[in-house]
């Protein structure tokens, strides 16, 4: 029985990770759960910073009084007990400028919550609510007048 189970959260962990058209709609309510969950009450991440989890740097203990639903909790777990990490020996670049510019994989948590505490970092969150690497760079060339 708990093989099963753990089958059906994998197939799950493997539903939830796809991207682009391909990804069921109840996808995006786990991403809303997960971000509501840990910008409230875990990580106290201000809003807006987690689009996918497992695309970013962010680590999710589960417990049971964790409060998340329990097929959450259980995809959330194999992805723990099967080291679920994003890796990759080459990137296109499509795919580099849509990752997630707010914990990003490739930065070390050190690094991060130094630049996390900048007035630039929160300019960036909440004036032009910037999320993806694209979106930066995009505010990063633009030409501004004066």
């Amino acid at each position: 029985l708990s093989a099963r189970n753990e089958a059906i959260d994998l197939l799950n962990l493997q539903s939830y990770l796809k991207t682009g058209e391909n990804r069921s709609t109840w996808c995006y309510f786990v991403d809303c759960i997960l971000s509501s969950w840990l910008e409230t009450s875990y990580l106290k991440i201000p809003p807006g910073q987690i689009i996918n989890v497992f695309l970013q740097n962010v680590h999710l203990p589960i417990s049971k009084k964790t409060p998340l639903p329990d097929q959450i909790k259980g995809m959330i777990r194999v992805a723990h007990k099967y080291n679920l990490t994003f890796t990759a020996l080459t990137i296109e670049n499509q795919v580099k400028l849509s990752l997630p510019i707010w914990r990003h994989p490739g930065i070390r948590k050190s690094d991060y919550d130094s630049i996390n505490r900048r007035k630039t970092a929160e300019c960036l969150r909440v004036n032009h609510r910037t999320r993806t690497v694209d979106e930066a760079m995009t505010l990063a060339t633009r030409k501004t007048t004066v």
